[in-house]
């Protein structure tokens, strides 16, 4: 996929949280790293002319941070919650102390950055050109350079949605477990971040990855 094919070129990266945007996307092209802020979530979009096509959301677990995050609000905070756990039991984190409840104390015992990320997804019509893997390839360096931040887990929950795409961000709605798509959608994900250098941790639908340095 090369930016200048007459397709393609209109393709663009957003990050929410300022809606600086690189132009030259490119699934081929590695992204740049800087330095800049801290925010809890980060939403990214890939843009065609005024069409969201794809799209990312993820926490970033800061210890300083974690605080302003509602833990057990909503399934997405559940999630990161259980995906945490999954991390800790089978020791991918510092130990922390099992008989405290508090979740707040639990993510504040972090000993350093940590990212869930909630989605990513691609329109269909855009799918296999190489978008997906580009995300989850340059996610590190896209945190580099707007949050200041590398880090030292990424962890993710494969679970299918339901996608509404709208002019800007999507819309997700958890799906009948047992429908037919929805198995196959999570065999297609699990692809994904597989080849992607993600692992099952262990016998969870959760997975982490560790970027490179």
């Amino acid at each position: 996929m090369n930016p200048t094919d007459e397709n393609e070129a209109s393709l663009h990266m957003i990050v929410d949280d300022d809606f600086r945007t690189t132009y030259d996307f490119s699934v081929d092209a590695d992204y740049p790293d800087s330095e800049y802020d801290e925010m809890n979530t980060v939403r990214v979009s890939i843009v065609d002319e005024d069409k969201t096509v794809a799209y990312m959301e993820l926490y970033i677990l800061y210890e300083t941070k974690i605080d302003n995050i509602v833990m057990f609000a909503d399934g997405i905070a559940g999630d990161v919650y259980r995906a945490m756990s999954a991390l800790n039991q089978n020791g991918l984190l510092e130990p922390y102390d099992p008989d405290d409840d508090s979740a707040d104390d639990f993510f504040d015992l972090m000993p350093d950055t940590i990212v869930h990320l909630n989605y990513i997804a691609v329109r269909d019509e855009y799918r296999k050109k190489g978008i997906g893997d580009w995300l989850l390839r340059n996610l590190p360096r896209i945190l580099s350079r707007n949050y200041g931040t590398t880090p030292r887990l990424i962890s993710t929950t494969i679970c299918p949605q339901n996608i509404t795409w709208g002019e800007n961000e999507p819309s997700f709605t958890q799906p009948d477990e047992t429908a037919p798509t929805d198995k196959a959608m999570y065999k297609t994900m699990e692809k994904l971040f597989v080849k992607n250098g993600y692992q099952q941790i262990g016998s969870s639908e959760h997975f982490y990855t560790k970027p490179r340095a």
